[in-house]
């Protein structure tokens, strides 16, 4: 590997684990708010489920996952755009 794809390849890495980590923050804080135990057991919940998927279907299944997160995003802007318009 040359030098400008090592340092590609290290930037995208530590990009994934800021995206993840948020993720998982925001997992623990949502499930917290509802009232069902601590950020922190979500946090550690989710990062076991993450870790376990990954591990288990691969890049596929994180694709797979990805377009599922974006049917259900739009569908929520859709939503939310819909009922600001209706007042």
């Amino acid at each position: 590997m040359t030098g400008g794809k090592s340092a590609a390849a290290i930037l995208i890495v530590i990009a994934w684990i800021g995206v993840t980590a948020g993720q998982i923050l925001a997992a623990g804080k949502i499930l917290s708010a509802v009232g069902v135990g601590s950020p922190v057991l979500w946090m550690i919940v989710f990062t076991v489920i993450f870790v376990g998927y990954t591990l288990y279907g691969g890049q596929y299944a994180i694709i797979r996952t990805d377009i599922l997160d974006i049917i259900i995003i739009f569908t929520g802007i859709l939503a939310g755009l819909g009922t600001v318009s209706g007042r």
